[in-house]
C-alpha cells in the first residue's frame, strides 16, 4: 500500500503571535514517487495553550502518587490525580480549540491538512519544528488525528540525510540492551521482557557499563536498535538530556556522537529510551542520521515504562505492526489499562523521525532492507512471462539438454530396487569362453564358433525356451547342418547392422528368413548415453542385401515371445503409433522431455528406454557348455528368452543412465538388448510403465507455472533469507513431484523449472534493489532541497 507523507512543517513564531507553517503534502520518498505539493500557511495565536502546557507539566511532574520513578529527583510536593485530570483535560480542549479555529485565514490551510490527513491509505504525518515546547504538546489529542488513527512523529526543521547504510542479511536483531542506573527501579524487568517478547533477536545486555565498554560496543560490533533502561533527565537551562549508564557516571548523547555514527553507518536504525524525560536525549539524538527514536516526553512511573515497553514490543515485532501504529496501539492499552492509577500515562511515548528515511520494520530490521517494498503482482507475473520465454528459448536451442540428461539419470538412478525380469537370461562369451573354444579345436571366424552355437541350442532347446536371440553378427553362412536346423527354427533370431553414413552395414546370415532377422543399432545420446530404444526403421536402398529386416532385434525377440503368450500382433493406431495388445508405445520426437536433437537423430521409431536397475541373469558359455549350470537350466530357460552375445571383455560396451564411471559399470550391447526385450514384454504383460511426456503446450505451462511460483515467493516473502529457504524447498518440492511422477513414467522437465523459478525470484529482487537505492538516492536529493524551504 503506498504511504502518503504529510509533513507540517512549522516555520516561526510563537503561540502569541501564531505560528508560520508549510504544509508538505505528497507520496512517501521512500516510495516510487517523489512529487509534493507544499501550501503555505498559518497556525493562530493561543497565548492559554503555553500556560496550560506549563500547568499540566507542574501537576504532573508532582504527582504525589508517583512514587517509584524513572528520575533522580524527587517531587516538591504532591498533587492529586484529580489534579493532573483536570489540567490535562483543560489542554486537550485548549489544543483542539486551537487546531479546530474558525479562523477563516486557518481554516482554509485547515482544510488542507484535514483533506491530507483523510486521505484513505497509509500515512506517515510529521511535525517539523526545532521549538521544544511544541514537542512537549500532546498532539495525538487533536480530534481529527484520534478519529483517524494517526501517530504523530517529530523532527527538527533540519536533518541530516545520511549516507546509504551497510544493509545486514541476518535472521535475527541485534539489540545492545543498556541497563543503566537502576536505584529505586526494577530495569531488570526490561530485559526480562526483551528477552520475552523477542525470543529470536540476539540481546546484548550492558549492565551498569562504564562509558569506555559502551563506545567499544558502538564501534566494534553492529546493531539494529539501541535500547536503554534506566534514569535520565533533560536539563531546564540548555534542554540538554543524560542519562545515567550507572549509578556514578551520566553521560550525553555528544559524548558518544561518533561511535552513534559508526553504528549507525552499520545498520542502527531505531533507538530507544524508556526512561524519564527524554525530550533533551531526542534532540541530540535526530542530529544524528538515525532514522527513528523513540523516548518518554516526561517523568515514566516504572510500571509505566514495564507495560510500554511489552505493548510496543508485542505490536511491533509480534504483529509486525509499523513503529507509528504499535506506538498508537500502545498509547491506547496504556490508556485503557494503566491511566486509572497513573493518568497522562498514554502521553509519555514520543517519536522522532528522519523524514529522509524510512522508518524500520520488524521485518526490515530481521531481513536487511533490500527487500522491503513489495513488488506490484503485475510486475511479478511480467517477469514470470519474460523469464518463461526465455527459458523455452535457451531449451528450444539445446542449451539445457546436457543438464536435464544428467537430472533424468539422476532420478533414474533414485528410483527403488526393481528386482530383475526372471523372463530373461543372457548368455556371455567373454575372452575366457573363447578361449575354451579354442582349446577344444572348435574353428570360428568370429567370438562364437558354429559347432559350440550347435551344442549350445542342442542343451537349450531341451527346456524349451520361448525364443533364442544370437546378438554376435554372423554375416557368413552357417555350417550346412545348423543352417538347416535354424531355418525351421522360428523362435531364433540372428542379428544384423543398419548401414548409415558413417559405417557400412553388417549382413545378416544368409538364407535366413527377415522374421528371424532383427537389427542391433542403438541410437545414442551425445554424452554416448543409451537413452532410447529403436523399434523399426525403414530400409534404405542398400540395406537390402546387408540387413533385410525393418524390426530391432529387441522388438523380433519380445514380438515372438509375445505371440506364444496369445498377444495379438503389433499394429498402428489411429494415430499412428505402435500398440502391441492394448498398450501404445508413443513414438519419440526430437524434442521430447528433455531433449532438443536434430530432427534426423530421431529417424525410425524410437521410444525412451526404462530401465530396470538390475540387469537380467548373466551366464557363461563355457559353464553352460561344461554341464556346469545343468541344475539350474530348467528355471533359467524354461518358457524364457535367451539372448547369446558378446560380454564385458568386448568392445561393444555401452553407458546407461545408471553408469556411474567411464568404464567400470558399462554394460554389454546384448545386455542392453536384453532390457529393451525386457521393456515391451513388461509393458505388455505387467503393465510396467513405459516413459512418457507432456506435449510442448504443457511443458511451457508447466515451466511457467514454476516461474509464477518463483515470482510469488518474492512477492510473500521479504526477506532474503527467508527467501533463500523458500525457494531451496520449492525446488526440492519440484524434484520431488518430478521424482514421483517418473516412478510413474512421466519425464517432466526439471532443469527448466527449477531455473525458472530461481531466475524468476532472482530477477524480482535484483529489480527491488535497483529500485531501492534509486528511490533511496532520489529522496536524498529530495530533502537536501527542501532543507532550504
Amino acid at each position: 500500500m503506498t504511504t502518503s507523507l504529510v509533513t507540517l512543517k512549522i516555520v516561526d513564531g510563537d503561540f502569541k503571535q501564531g505560528f508560520l507553517v508549510i504544509l508538505k503534502i505528497g507520496i512517501d520518498p521512500n516510495e516510487n514517487n517523489l512529487m509534493a505539493r507544499e501550501i503555505d500557511g498559518w497556525l493562530p495565536p493561543a497565548p492559554q495553550i503555553n500556560q496550560l502546557c506549563d500547568s499540566w507539566l507542574l501537576s504532573y511532574r508532582a504527582q504525589g502518587r508517583i512514587k517509584v520513578h524513572r528520575k533522580l529527583i524527587a517531587p516538591p510536593e504532591q498533587i492529586t490525580n484529580y489534579s493532573v485530570i483536570n489540567s490535562a483535560q483543560d489542554l486537550q480542549e485548549a489544543i483542539n480549540n486551537w487546531l479546530n479555529s474558525t479562523d477563516r485565514k486557518f481554516q482554509r490551510f485547515r482544510d488542507q491538512v484535514l483533506k491530507a490527513l483523510s486521505n484513505h491509505g497509509k500515512i506517515r504525518f510529521i511535525i517539523q519544528t526545532n521549538n521544544i515546547k511544541l514537542w512537549q504538546l500532546p498532539w495525538h489529542l487533536w480530534d481529527v488525528l484520534s478519529d483517524c488513527d494517526i501517530e504523530v512523529n517529530f523532527s527538527p526543521s533540519e536533518f541530516p540525510v545520511s549516507s546509504k547504510q551497510i544493509d545486514q542479511y541476518r535472521n535475527r536483531v541485534r539489540i545492545l540492551a543498556i541497563l543503566g542506573d537502576d536505584t529505586g527501579i526494577n530495569i531488570q524487568h526490561d530485559l526480562a521482557l526483551l528477552q520475552e517478547e523477542l525470543p529470536n533477536a540476539e540481546i546484548v545486555p550492558l549492565i551498569s557499563p562504564p562509558k569506555k565498554k559502551l563506545s567499544q560496543e558502538l564501534w566494534d560490533k553492529k546493531w539494529d536498535i539501541l535500547f536503554f533502561a534506566g534514569h535520565s533527565f533533560t536539563h531546564n537551562n540548555n534542554c540538554q538530556g543524560r542519562f545515567y549508564i550507572n549509578q556514578d557516571e551520566s553521560i550525553t548523547i555528544e559524548e558518544l556522537k561518533y561511535g552513534l555514527i559508526n553504528g549507525i553507518k552499520n545498520g542502527l536504525k531505531l533507538a530507544i529510551f524508556n526512561s524519564c524525560d527524554g525530550l533533551g536525549l531526542a534532540a541530540e539524538l535526530v542530529s544524528l542520521p538515525i532514522s527513528t527514536t523513540l523516548v518518554m516526553r516526561e517523568r515514566v512511573p516504572d510500571e509505566v515504562a514495564q507495560k510500554f515497553l511489552r505493548y510496543f514490543l508485542n505490536a511491533f515485532a509480534t504483529k509486525k505492526k509499523s513503529i507509528s501504529d504499535s506506538v498508537w496501539e500502545t498509547r491506547k492499552r496504556l490508556q485503557e489499562e494503566v491511566e486509572d492509577n497513573y493518568p497522562c500515562a498514554s502521553w509519555l511515548p514520543v517519536i522522532f523521525q528522519n523524514p529522509a528515511l524510512e522508518p524500520p520494520t520488524w521485518d526490515d530490521l530481521t531481513q536487511g532492507s533490500y527487500l522491503k517494498d513489495k513488488p506490484k503482482l503485475s510486475r511479478v507475473l511480467l517477469v514470470s512471462l519474460i523469464v518463461t520465454i526465455a527459458v523455452i528459448t535457451m531449451r528450444s536451442l539445446g542449451l539445457l539438454q546436457g543438464s536435464e540428461l544428467h537430472a533424468f539419470d539422476h532420478l533414474m538412478a533414485l528410483q527403488p530396487p526393481e528386482k530383475r525380469d526372471e523372463r530373461v537370461l543372457v548368455i556371455a562369451v567373454d575372452e575366457p569362453d573363447i578361449q575354451y573354444q579354442d582349446k577344444m579345436g572348435w574353428s570360428r571366424k568370429g567370438s562364437l564358433s558354429d559347432t559350440a552355437l550347435a551344442q549350445l541350442l542342442r542343451k537349450l532347446n531341451r527346456y524349451q525356451p520361448r525364443v533364442i536371440g544370437l546378438d554376435i553378427y554372423h554375416d557368413f553362412e552357417f555350417e550346412p547342418n545348423l543352417a538347416t536346423q535354424l531355418k525351421q527354427n522360428p523362435r531364433f533370431i540372428a542379428v544384423c547392422q543398419m548401414e548409415s553414413n558413417d559405417q557400412p552395414g553388417i549382413a545378416s546370415p544368409p538364407g535366413m528368413a527377415s522374421q528371424q532377422i532383427g537389427f542391433s543399432d542403438l541410437p545414442r545420446d551425445p554424452d554416448d548415453i543409451i537413452r532410447r530404444q529403436l523399434l523399426g526403421m525403414s530400409l534404405g536402398i542398400n540395406s537390402w542385401d546387408t540387413c533385410n529386416t525393418t524390426y530391432s532385434l529387441s522388438l523380433q525377440v519380445a514380438l515372438n515371445y509375445l505371440a506364444q503368450k496369445g498377444i495379438p500382433p503389433m499394429k498402428r493406431n489411429s494415430a499412428g503409433d505402435v500398440e502391441i495388445g492394448d498398450v501404445v508405445f508413443r513414438k519419440f520426437a526430437h524434442n521430447a522431455g528433455g531433449y532438443q536433437l536434430k530432427p534426423k537423430h530421431a529417424m525410425g521409431y524410437q521410444i525412451l528406454l526404462n530401465y530396470r536397475a538390475k540387469n537380467p541373469k548373466y551366464v557363461h558359455l563355457q559353464d553352460l557348455l561344461k554341464g556346469k549350470l545343468d541344475s539350474q537350466l530348467p528355471d533359467l530357460v524354461k518358457d524364457n528368452i535367451v539372448l547369446i552375445g558378446v560380454g564385458q571383455d568386448s568392445k561393444d560396451l555401452h553407458r546407461t543412465p545408471y553408469t556411474k564411471g567411464p568404464w567400470s559399470d558399462k554394460i554389454p550391447g546384448v545386455m542392453v538388448q536384453a532390457q529393451m526385450s525386457s521393456q515391451i514384454i513388461s509393458a505388455v504383460l505387467d503393465k510396467r510403465p513405459l516413459l512418457w511426456w507432456l506435449p510442448q503446450w504443457g511443458e511451457v505451462l508447466w515451466i511457467g507455472s514454476w516461474s509464477v511460483v518463483g515470482g510469488l515467493l518474492v512477492w510473500r516473502l521479504h526477506s532474503p533469507s527467508y527467501l533463500g529457504v523458500a525457494v531451496f524447498v520449492g525446488i526440492s518440492l519440484l524434484s520431488g513431484v518430478c521424482y514421483g511422477l517418473l516412478l510413474k513414467g512421466g519425464w517432466i522437465p526439471f532443469i527448466p523449472s527449477a531455473l525458472a523459478l530461481v531466475a524468476t525470484s532472482g530477477a524480482i529482487v535484483v529489480y527491488s534493489i535497483f529500485k531501492s537505492n534509486v528511490n533511496k538516492d532520489d529522496s536524498f536529493l529530495y530533502y537536501q532541497k527542501s532543507l532550504d524551504t
